[in-house]
């Protein structure tokens, strides 16, 4: 999990206090849904820049693929995964 100062109330009303979510249970939560100019891309970089500083940092990609089980990446790992998901040519991963 990415959130992991997340509190357990928190988890419990996201989920209604139910173990899982349905897909239809998804949906009605999100029929009603007002919510204007959101981001979806924008708000899930949110979870890779926990600083707020507009880019991934490299630790933060070493800790998402440590804890997503993948081990440990060297610099080279991280330096191919900027490369490849730098779109701007600034040597970051950003959303611009």
């Amino acid at each position: 999990a990415f959130y992991k100062r997340m509190p357990m109330r928190e988890y419990r009303f996201l989920l209604n206090n139910e173990s899982e979510i349905t897909l239809e249970d998804l949906e009605e939560l999100l029929l009603d849904n007002e919510i204007q100019n959101f981001d979806p891309v924008a708000e899930a970089f949110k979870a890779y820049d926990p600083e707020d500083t507009g880019y991934v940092a490299p630790e933060v990609l070493r800790g998402m693929f440590s804890n997503l089980g993948f081990g440990e990446l060297d610099q080279e790992d991280v330096q191919i995964l900027v490369d490849t998901a730098d779109v701007d040519g600034d040597g970051r991963i950003s959303l611009d």
